[in-house]
Order: C-alpha cells, then sequence, then structure tokens
C-alpha cells in the first residue's frame, strides 16, 4: 500500500473554537476524542526555543493530543498504543489541509521525539511538502518547519 493510499481513512471532526491565535479542532476515533490545535508563533520563538534558522511570518505550530476516552479527560501528547493510528493521522493531516485553505499560514511547525513518531513525519514530510525541513534542538526533540 502505497503512503497517500494509507491516509485517505479521514474520520468526522470540527472546528471547536477559532481566534487570532489559536485554533482548536476535534475529532472522534473510535471511543477516543483527539483535539488538534495550531498556534500562531513568533519569528523569535521558532528561532530560540525551537531552533529554526529561517522562519517566516504567519507561522502557526500545530500540536495534536489523546484529549478524551469515554468521556474521561486524559491530555496525552505521546504515543498512546490506541491501535487507530493511520485514522488519526489521516484526520490531522485533513484539519491541516482545511486550516491551510482557511488561513493561508506561511508555514507549520510541529515536533516529535519518539523514534516511531519521527519515522512517520519524515514519511509524511517526503510525501506532502518539497519545502519542510527537520532538524534537532536542544530538547532532543526533533522539529519539523514546512514552508507554504
Amino acid at each position: 500500500m502505497k503512503l497517500f493510499e494509507i491516509f485517505n481513512d479521514t474520520q468526522d471532526w470540527n472546528w471547536l473554537s477559532q481566534t487570532n491565535d489559536r485554533w482548536i479542532a476535534e475529532a472522534e476515533v473510535d471511543k477516543y476524542t483527539y483535539r488538534i490545535t495550531f498556534n500562531d508563533i513568533s519569528e523569535d520563538e521558532l528561532r530560540n526555543h525551537w531552533g529554526v534558522t529561517r522562519p517566516v511570518e504567519n507561522s502557526w505550530w500545530v500540536m495534536f493530543q489523546l484529549y478524551s476516552f469515554e468521556g474521561k479527560t486524559l491530555n496525552d501528547y505521546g504515543i498512546t498504543g490506541t491501535g487507530n493510528e493511520l485514522q488519526v493521522f489521516s484526520t490531522v493531516l485533513d484539519v491541516m489541509k482545511d486550516f491551510a485553505d482557511r488561513h493561508s499560514p506561511g508555514a507549520f511547525g510541529f515536533s516529535a521525539h519518539e523514534s516511531s513518531r519521527i519515522k512517520l513525519y519524515n514519511k509524511i514530510m517526503s510525501r506532502f511538502s518539497r519545502n519542510g525541513r527537520a532538524n534537532r534542538n536542544d530538547q532532543g526533540e526533533t522539529v519539523y518547519y514546512v514552508t507554504f
């Protein structure tokens, strides 16, 4: 199965909140609730905290988390072991596309420190972006920065 076919299992999601500096979407996958958050991030923070050497204007930091399971709040940003990662990543990519269509960001940034997630993000970057770069920051995370 090719990479682009894997990410065709998008689940239903909706926008919970939209402000000038933060947008939050929520998706249901099985009995799990995930939140995808976009935070407006300054060029200084990208440089100084995340180690991005050439930031652009209108950059947004993207995070997603397992927010709850059957109504119990979890707030887990790490690997969860729920077995639904393809549905989750398909949905996250769909939300990112919708955000980009609505907001025209200059760039997306995100990070990972788990080796399996780094491997997946590297594949996603090679499939979906010609303008992405990844490097390790001082905290040992791999930081991804995709310009448009």
